[in-house]
């Protein structure tokens, strides 16, 4: 691993060195004397701290490595100072040392080396956070170390006592291949762990799990999915909110102070809740805070939004227009209110036992929707935009009801039953169109369709109602619901609960097909089966002798896509029973072995979720299931076999192959097994004998032992010796890097260090974009211009090296852009302005030189935030006056004509004023550029956005800077304050004094100016 990278966490060394060294005599008859130099050197990732003590008075101390110098500070005791090391590609580096008297006349030098190791480096190309996986993981990663091999092994992280189990490992410290994640179903944190055998490196990925067959990933993106829609998703990534267009692909960025942990997308933006709780309502680069709102209260529908706060005994409902930002509130005694996709609000206020009416509020108007009678008053409700459904309850008869009322009449009832637990609405029942599903007992969901016609679908015995909720209904009568943590669905016409997902994340209907999110990944639900499994039994022979298993569905089946991946294994390595024919019959599957099973022995079927189908080529069931039985009471005879592979420094060789052949066989039968990540593997073998024992693995030499097989227990332990890779190619150091420089227009200068080989590099190997043939340099040649460049214009490059043997490097590989000649937007140093000062901007003409005779600019910016004050607009030197088009509200056109020259021509100064402090963006658009005399014309190929950010010090919004804005900073020094983005004036993310010096600073200037 690379000593430099700024990622390893420091280390100190010290060397300490005592040495004695004559002075050589500058002056006749005097020899002066030194006793010792003692340095400390201190290290981390980027620097080296040298110490130095002499016995001498020394006016002058200097530290060298190579030709990096540094002059030490004299700190009395010692000499001291710092050395920027983070580009030296060796781990054992040399330095100097030297201290002289300011008279030259004498001096003392020394030169050391020091050594740091650190901890190793881990590279992951793949894969990345948050991904949605099923059944294994495409692992591409590697670690670098400075002294010794690392290696590495992958993990899920396990929050309980003991190992994790490993998923897969490697001695030297490179995985490159499909891991199986082992079976598991829940959210994790994927783990990569490389040791040098002293210092451990770990790096978590959080990674969502889910192997179900019904789930097919529809849309990708590079972060966590917060929320999508039809046509958006919403999604983080590194702490960043975008949003992508799923018809186009285009990514946009949402501008955001805040670490965003949840979102919700609306019909003009989105609802953003930050780390502490505070939701955003986002709106055309607004965002509008939302005071002491829980996330989680917030229902959505068409352009609407309605949440709560809490208030003393009531509730204070808030109904949002997301279209307009406007709200409505209404105070509640109770919780007993839903609202429609247009706005229209029911609601029935007082407690349960009193009676009201219930009311709709639509457009700012109350109406009256209904009275239902005192005994059937609403305890919960849903309100689909026609009617409601809602529970009640009996308390004298201890009773529960379920009505359907639409405003007029009695009404329905359809449900009662004596109060096993307590309903409510959108868990214990839900309503959509018409549709009505409901919890019936402890093991029923009831589905009513609009006609009032009612299917009952039992719940299959191993759920327990005590974890299930109805989690949404679609509007052709389709019912999610969950149970014991896993979600099903299930129909009017097909009443059978079929597994979906363990943890699908905002699960919802676009019409009749259901969506989901899971980490990177929008996933569809395909289908549920109309058959389900019911069980597996033996036949033919009873307990002993089985050669047959049935496998039995409710209904018929069909072979599926995994048809071929039915798998049988039994707990003998030699075992040929679990060879087997299969054939389905109707309803069931028969499995038809070619031997009889052993006696007393273990036997596991898996058959894939997506073996067979229903006669609608629907797949019978989301997970793989496994059928495991043991036979008979006898056991057979058997030898136990254990198998340990390790390298030579005694590390696991994961997914070595183990061949087991037997000799003097006439089949000459072979057996394959593989190690598992710890290098271990483990069988039973029925049939005694002598039998060759061959271990391989790729880099390793085989090796082959003959093992006797007569019963008793074999442990046998295998090291494995690296194959001998003769003639290796030329390689680059692991922090080598490939530099550009002076990038110009039509040229830039690259670079790149000594490539490493046993022999001699003869020459190296240049190609660009856009050069039709290979540069080629001469072995000591370690730089190149690269001319004939077209402006603006992106360039791939790489260098690849070549020894005497013919032998060529992989490349090193960069990528430069070349600037382009045209207009460009320049801003103040740090881009802060105080917002009384307004934002002072400038038009600039760049070019090798700019020769100018005429320019045409377009700005655009948001006029909610900005205003552009025309009558400031100010023509620079050699142009005459600016001509403005007003094209819309927030872009404006820019033209004069004029002379000018040089690198960097000012062309005009342009004034805004912020309506309030914040961050915004000016945009420099497409096409802006200038002409030179000869007609030449540059313009830009894209837009050029900047941001500028406005402060203000007057934080009481009095009007002027005075001595209560020092006295709010100051309070905010102290800690008593939450909002103190607002104080940060230099915008360092910190609130420090020198803020305070800005606004004492301001305060100073108003008063003087009076």
């Amino acid at each position: 691993m690379s000593l430099f990278n700024k990622k390893i966490s420091s280390l100190l060394v010290f060397i300490i060195l005592f040495v004695s060294i004559p002075l050589s005599s500058q002056a006749a008859g005097a020899t002066p004397e030194i006793t010792n130099i003692v340095t400390y050197v201190a290290a981390n990732a980027s620097n080296v701290t040298v110490r130095v003590k002499l016995n001498f008075k020394a006016t002058e101390v200097i530290a060298a490595i190579g030709n990096k110098k540094v002059n030490l500070t004299d700190r009395y005791y010692y000499w001291e100072g710092t050395l920027d090391i983070q580009d030296l590609p060796h781990m054992l580096t040399k330095l100097s040392v030297t201290a002289s008297n300011h008279e030259r006349l004498f001096y003392a030098s020394k030169d050391t080396v020091f050594l740091i190791d650190t901890a190793p480096y881990i590279g992951i190309r793949s894969p990345f956070p948050y991904k949605f996986l099923s059944k294994s993981v495409l692992a591409n990663v590697y670690t670098i170390d400075d002294l010794t091999p690392a290696s590495m092994k992958i993990y899920l992280r396990s929050y309980y006592f003991g190992e994790p189990d490993i998923l897969a490992s490697s001695p030297d410290g490179t995985i490159k291949r499909e891991v199986s994640l082992g079976g598991a179903i829940k959210n994790q944190e994927l783990v990569f762990e490389s040791t040098d055998g002293k210092k451990v490196t770990k790096t978590y990925f959080p990674v969502y799990i889910d192997p179900s067959h019904r789930l097919v990933r529809e849309h990708s993106v590079p972060g966590r999915v917060l929320d999508f829609d039809e046509t958006r998703i919403l999604f983080v990534n590194k702490n960043k909110v975008y949003v992508k267009y799923i018809k186009t692909g285009v990514t946009k960025p949402i501008t955001v102070d805040a670490v965003i942990k949840d979102g919700k997308l609306t019909p003009k933006g989105c609802l953003l809740e930050d780390q502490n709780g505070v939701v955003y309502d986002h709106v055309n680069g607004n965002n509008d805070p939302l005071s002491n709102i829980p996330f989680s209260s917030i229902v959505t529908k068409g352009n609407f939004a309605l949440f709560y706060q809490p208030v003393w005994s009531n509730r204070l409902y808030t109904l949002r227009n997301l279209l307009t930002q406007q709200n409505q509130t209404f105070k509640l005694s109770t919780n007993v209110i839903d609202f429609g996709t247009v706005g229209d609000v029911v609601y029935k206020n007082g407690n349960y036992n009193v009676p009201d009416n219930v009311y709709k509020v639509q457009d700012g108007m109350t109406t009256v929707f209904g009275s239902p009678e005192r005994k059937i008053m609403p305890f919960d409700m849903i309100y689909d935009g026609k009617s409601i459904a809602y529970y009640t309850h009996d308390f004298k008869e201890d009773m529960n009801y379920l009505y359907l009322y639409s405003g007029s009449g009695e009404p329905e009832l359809v449900f009662s039953q004596i109060d096993h637990f307590k309903m409510e609405a959108h868990r214990t029942f839900e309503y959509n169109n018409g549709w009505l599903a409901y919890f019936v007992g402890g093991w029923e969901i009831a589905i009513r369709n609009p006609q009032g016609e009612v299917k009952i679908m039992y719940l299959s015995p191993d759920h327990n109602y005590s974890g299930a909720e109805i989690i949404s209904l679609s509007e052709d009568g389709q019912v999610l619901f969950v149970v014991n943590g896993k979600l099903y669905t299930a129909s009017f016409d097909q009443p059978v609960s079929s597994a979906v997902s363990y943890h699908l994340n905002k699960p919802k209907f676009f019409g009749s097909e259901l969506y989901g999110a899971l980490g990177d990944a929008v996933v569809k639900v395909l289908p549920g089966s109309s058959s389900v499994y019911r069980t597996v039994y033996r036949d033919r022979g009873g307990i002993q002798g089985t050669d047959q298993l049935i496998v039995k569905y409710s209904g018929d089946i069909k072979p599926g896509p995994g048809y071929e991946q039915i798998q049988l294994s039994s707990e003998y390595g030699d075992d040929e029973s679990v060879q087997f024919s299969k054939e389905i019959r109707g309803n069931e599957l028969f499995i038809q072995l070619k031997n009889k099973m052993q006696d007393a022995s273990k036997y596991k079927l898996i058959l894939p979720g997506d073996a067979l189908t229903d006669p609608n080529n629907r797949i019978l069931e989301a997970y793989d299931r496994t059928w495991e039985d043991i036979t008979g009471i006898v056991k057979p005879f058997y030898t136990p076999l254990e198998v340990s592979v390790t390298n030579s420094q005694s590390f696991p060789i994961d997914q070595a192959n183990v061949s087991l052949t037997e000799l003097r066989s006439q089949t000459g039968l072979i057996y394959n097994f593989s190690t598992d990540a710890k290098g271990k593997f483990s069988t039973k073998i029925l049939k005694p004998g002598i039998y060759l024992l061959t271990v391989s693995a790729p880099g390793y030499l085989p090796q082959t032992k003959q093992i006797k097989f007569d019963g008793s227990l074999l442990k046998i332990k295998y090291d494995l010796n690296p194959e001998e890779v003769p003639n290796a190619a030329p390689y680059w150091d692991s922090k080598a890097k490939l530099a550009v420089s002076n990038i110009g227009y039509e040229q830039a200068q690259i670079a790149w260090p000594t490539a490493i080989d046993e022999k001699p590099v003869t020459s190296y190997r240049i190609k660009y974009s856009g050069q039709a043939s290979a540069v080629t340099v001469a072995g000591d040649v370690y730089s190149l211009m690269l001319k004939n460049l077209k402006e603006g214009t992106s360039y791939s490059v790489q260098v690849e090296a070549l020894d005497e043997r013919g032998q060529w490097s992989a490349p090193l590989y960069t990528e430069f852009v070349t600037p382009q000649r045209g207009v460009q937007l320049n801003l103040a140093e740090n881009g802060i302005y105080e917002k009384s000062e307004g934002i002072k901007v400038q038009l600039s003409a760049v070019g090798a030189p700019a020769r100018v005779a005429s320019y045409e600019a377009v700005l655009q910016w948001n006029p909610e935030e900005l205003s552009l004050k025309l009558e400031t607009i100010r023509s620079m030197p050699g142009f005459g006056d600016v001509i403005v088009e007003q094209i819309e509200s927030g872009k404006v056109k820019l033209r004069a004509t004029g002379s000018g020259l040089g690198d960097k021509v000012q062309l005009a100064e342009l004034s805004f004023s912020a309506k309030r402090a914040g961050q915004y963006i000016l945009s420099l658009m497409e096409s802006s550029g200038y002409s030179e005399p000869s007609d030449i014309t540059y313009s830009s190929s894209s837009s050029m956005s900047t941001s500028v950010r406005v402060v203000d010090a007057d934080f009481d919004r009095s009007g002027v800077v005075d001595i209560m804005d020092v006295a709010l900073l100051s309070s905010a020094l102290r800690g008593f304050s939450t909002t103190l983005e607002m104080f940060d004036m230099n915008v360092d993310g910190l609130i420090t004094i020198e803020d305070m010096d800005y606004v004492v600073e301001h305060m100073n200037e108003q008063e003087a100016g009076q």
